[in-house]
């Protein structure tokens, strides 16, 4: 199991990653993959890293997809090469480019992939870009209704990746990290640099 190292970003900084995404032309998830894709090539001493990123959606090919119950996750590789050279804007721009090219695939399971790729594990770092929906005033509504009462809500999940960011909207960040293979102060560290 892996151990967890908590952060929240304070709103300047928040402030500061929605303006560069803004002034990019690109999601906020991407200048977050970026940020991770820095961090893993500085870390590793690589100018060309890939790490995996969990997508969710549900294919529209598959008839009455929106009345299903279930998860639609995946997980895709991502890649960062930082040979390209250019600008922050223009590597972003092209992760974003190149992730919108993966859209298509992104219900091809990961060992499909893996296979296709010719090669064993294609990454051992994941990263999690969690902007779900929550229905807050659906909530509200069936509190009021007397018939539930929600005190909190709280997920726990596990890979076996020795890394894994998991990132909220709000600026909540959550390093989880595997103890066999990194001290508490190292994937500290790790998380400071991001």
């Amino acid at each position: 199991l892996s151990d967890r190292i908590p952060r929240r970003l304070d709103a300047t900084l928040r402030e500061r990653l929605q303006t560069l995404a803004r002034s990019a032309d690109v999601t906020l998830n991407t200048v977050i993959q970026f940020a991770w894709g820095l961090l893993l090539a500085r870390h590793t001493g690589r100018e060309d890293v890939v790490f995996g990123a969990t997508v969710s959606g549900r294919p529209p090919e598959i008839e009455d997809v929106e009345s299903m119950t279930g998860l639609f996750i995946n997980t895709l590789p991502v890649r960062v090469d930082l040979r390209e050279g250019g600008t922050v804007r223009q590597a972003l721009a092209r992760l974003q480019a190149e992730q919108a090219k993966l859209t298509a695939h992104q219900h091809l399971g990961l060992a499909d992939i893996q296979r296709s790729a010719g090669a064993g594990e294609l990454f051992d770092t994941l990263l999690v870009f969690e902007n779900y929906f929550v229905d807050g005033e659906g909530l509200r509504r069936a509190e009021r209704s007397g018939e539930l009462t929600v005190t909190g809500s709280e997920h726990t999940d596990a890979t076996h990746y020795p890394l894994t960011l998991a990132v909220v909207p709000g600026g909540h960040l959550t390093l989880e990290y595997r103890p066999d293979l990194f001290g508490p102060d190292q994937a500290a560290a790790l998380l400071d640099r991001l």
